[in-house]
């Protein structure tokens, strides 16, 4: 499930302690969509695909480019065969891999920063 939610002016989301939320994803570009955060509860899928959880519109991304999902607590990204790959803080990830706050994510020409 995907729950998009917009920040405040002070950067957080709803009303909600840090300790309790969920890890997510806020995007960086594009920046039609910059600041935008995604909660990742279980499996989000991203790529060009209408069938993804989150699907986007960008010329860089696979039609199911990658997946992100919760691991124990933990929020990991697995790339899903794409041509252009996926990247944890410019790194090119080949396995799956776990994500902290703070780190930059690329899918395509998409760039998100996961935060909590």
């Amino acid at each position: 499930m995907v729950e998009v939610r917009p920040t405040d002016d002070d950067g957080r989301v709803g009303r909600k302690s840090r300790r309790g939320q969920a890890m997510g994803l806020q995007f960086i570009e594009p920046l039609d969509r910059e600041g935008e955060r995604i909660d990742v509860e279980g499996t989000l899928t991203v790529g060009r695909n209408s069938e993804c959880d989150l699907p986007l519109s960008d010329t860089y991304l696979s039609s199911r480019h990658a997946r992100f999902l919760i691991d124990e607590g933990d929020l990991v990204l697995e790339d899903l065969g794409s041509t252009n790959g996926s990247y944890v803080n410019q790194v090119l990830i080949d396995e799956p891999t776990v994500l902290r706050r703070g780190d930059i994510v690329q899918v395509g020409g998409v760039l998100f920063e996961v935060v909590r």
